[in-house]
């Protein structure tokens, strides 16, 4: 998707209200994205910031395509070769001098685009000028040339400024500058909102825009034309002028009412209905409901139609100041609402929330910046503003938000040790990698997923899984239950859990399609061959090894512990000594284990091979077949989350 022409960085004005605050050390409102979310506690100046925003005119600012070195570095070359373009002597071409020039183009350089003159336009009236510039009129100063030369050092010096200007014009136009920036359409949306009308005259009146404008921009006579307040009382007759209107605006409602259905109705028809009858209300039809009227729909409905009505019907970019648009709404509505403004990315949007499940859900998105504010009292209040991660604890101690309700991840993976979790974060990497050109779909939806918020891994350490019980309905147990200590579960176990009494028996009980059985003795006996080869080849140079003759199909087995099997594949090693295979030292057991030595350097290695972007390898059935039960369990932990 093509990322939209928006406001990086604004400069906020040195004037009052923005006196009162700072972003860090600066005054630049800054990262912006596409969804700004200023959050905080009570009377932390949120509203008030949000609302000078709305309501001021000009601004400085930087955005995401091009800044003010962009912009200034285009003025400063073009200026050098205009200097250099004009010879001595001459002080006039075609109407234009160079002192024209250097007043028109600016070397100064600013940190910010200024919005009362933005210099882009400044860039274009020049150069469209340079462009078209005649040969047949110079001014010189005769002292230096002679009649005769006049004509062709005028010629030359046209030529030099018309090929730079040509030049430029191209740079210029590469920039895809939006002069529409500062002219677009503000939208404000107060708390003071809703659908049902307060008069009972049927005069339909806007008495929450008439307060809203008494208490907060009476005394400002800044707000413009491109500035509206939309309180939602106004939905009645902008429905009923457009269903009234022009074919092309009755198509809209009707858009918009497929809209509404597709996003928040479970894609059954809705149809809008402003009625005449007393009183004059909005009414609306949901499938095979009965038709009623507005105030009989749930009042976060209500607000999610107020909230998308002109999101949806601008079809030009706009700036939309939203206070609390997660009011009245469930937590699924609310993650629906940040969809609908990531769908519509012509517009920007700035809004004021206290809600930490709409926080929560910011993680998901990557084209939103919250903000962190705080109210310092000193001789007058200063409030300060902090970009913040979605997941910082100081907001939601302002918030109220207890930790036990919040950063616990979605779901667990249970591995036996560090080497299990190391080998099965790069599989999962690669499975994703992999899907990039066979399942696009799927490859965007599990590239979202992040360790430590959507899932997290827990090591339990070989015999020490005894000591956990995954049964959240068993009341009497000696082991600690898991369920109140972490999120959802989904076990893997080395393959020679089978063998270990009832225990295969006992986790399949308690966690069904949650348990995965390794058919393996253990995780190194499904390391692809092709890293597997790589990783003898290199280790254990000095003995005369067939590593060619090292197969999957031979090694991936429950009965064939892995370094016993490398052993057996190398020649000259000296008669009692082990390569791969580390010795059970136990007094009882007199034979090697024959698992991995040195599991942890085996694994840095094998990885290291796994990451190396110039290493072919690829996932074995075995492999995806678990991580396929992995992201499945994951997603579905955190569905609606």
């Amino acid at each position: 998707m093509e990322d939209k022409i928006r406001y990086k960085e604004i400069l906020l004005p040195s004037e009052e209200p923005f006196l009162n605050y700072s972003v860090g050390e600066s005054k630049s409102l800054a990262p912006l994205s596409l969804v700004n979310i200023f959050i905080g506690s009570n009377n932390c100046g949120k509203s008030r910031l949000l609302r000078s925003l709305f309501s001021i005119n000009d601004f400085q600012y930087n955005t995401n395509h091009y800044s003010y070195k962009d912009l200034y570095s285009l003025l400063a070359e073009l200026s050098m070769e205009c200097r250099q373009a004009f010879h001595s002597g001459i002080s006039e071409v075609g109407g234009i001098s160079l002192e024209y020039i250097i007043e028109v183009l600016p070397s100064n350089l600013d940190n910010y685009i200024d919005g009362k003159s933005p210099i882009y336009k400044t860039i274009e009236t020049i150069i469209e000028k340079l462009v078209l510039i005649d040969s047949h009129t110079a001014t010189i100063n005769y002292m230096h040339f002679s009649d005769s030369s006049i004509p062709p050092l005028a010629k030359t010096v046209s030529d030099s400024i018309k090929k730079s200007a040509k030049k430029f014009k191209q740079k210029f136009n590469d920039l895809n500058i939006n002069q529409n920036l500062e002219n677009e359409k503000h939208y404000y949306l107060p708390i003071l909102r809703g659908m049902r009308p307060l008069d009972v005259d049927d005069q339909h009146l806007n008495f929450y825009g008439e307060r809203t404008k008494w208490d907060y921009f009476r005394s400002s006579d800044s707000l413009t034309d491109k500035m509206q307040i939309f309180t939602g009382l106004e939905l009645y007759q902008s429905l009923k002028e457009k269903l009234l209107g022009e074919p092309e605006e009755r198509l809209l409602v009707r858009k918009f009412e497929d809209f509404l259905s597709a996003n928040f109705f479970e894609s059954k028809p809705v149809t809008l209905i402003p009625k005449e009858k007393s009183p004059k209300v909005v009414h609306i039809k949901i499938g095979n409901e009965p038709q009623y009227p507005i105030y009989q729909l749930g009042d976060g409905l209500q607000n999610l139609i107020i909230c998308t009505f002109n999101i949806f019907t601008e079809k030009e970019r706009c700036l939309f100041f939203i206070e609390e648009p997660d009011m009245f709404m469930h937590p699924s509505l609310q993650r629906s609402f940040l969809e609908v403004l990531s769908e519509y990315d012509q517009h920007q949007y700035f809004i004021t929330s206290h809600s930490n499940h709409f926080l929560d859900m910011t993680i998901d998105f990557d084209n939103i910046s919250v903000f962190h504010f705080s109210k310092h009292e000193d001789t007058q209040p200063q409030f300060h503003i902090r970009p913040s991660s979605p997941r910082d604890r100081q907001i939601l101690l302002d918030l109220g938000v207890r930790n036990s309700s919040v950063f616990i991840t979605n779901a667990t993976i249970w591995v036996e040790g560090k080497t299990d979790r190391l080998y099965l974060k790069a599989y999962m990497k690669k499975y994703i990698d992999e899907l990039k050109n066979s399942d696009h779909e799927k490859h965007s939806e599990l590239i979202k997923l992040k360790e430590d918020y959507h899932y997290s891994f827990v090591e339990y350490q070989g015999a020490n899984l005894t000591h956990w019980s995954f049964d959240p309905d068993e009341k009497e147990t000696k082991e600690i239950k898991a369920s109140y200590v972490c999120a959802h579960a989904f076990l893997i176990a080395d393959g020679d859990v089978a063998t270990k009494g009832d225990r295969k028996q006992v986790y399949t009980d308690m966690l069904g399609d949650r348990f995965y059985l390794l058919e393996v003795k253990e995780i190194e006996n499904l390391i692809p061959v092709e890293i597997l080869r790589k990783v003898v080849a290199e280790k254990f140079k000095e003995y005369e090894g067939n590593i060619e003759h090292i197969n999957y199909e031979d090694y991936a087995k429950l009965d064939t512990p892995i370094g016993k099997y490398l052993d057996s594949l190398l020649k000259a090693i000296p008669e009692g000594k082990t390569v791969f295979a580390a010795i059970n030292k136990s007094k009882i057991k007199s034979e090697g284990s024959g698992t991995i030595k040195s599991k942890g350097t085996f694994c840095d290695d094998a990885i290291k091979f796994m990451q190396n972007l110039e290493c072919e390898w690829a996932l074995n059935d075995d492999l995806k077949a678990i991580c396929e039960k992995i992201f499945n369990h994951i997603i579905t932990q955190n569905n609606n989350s």
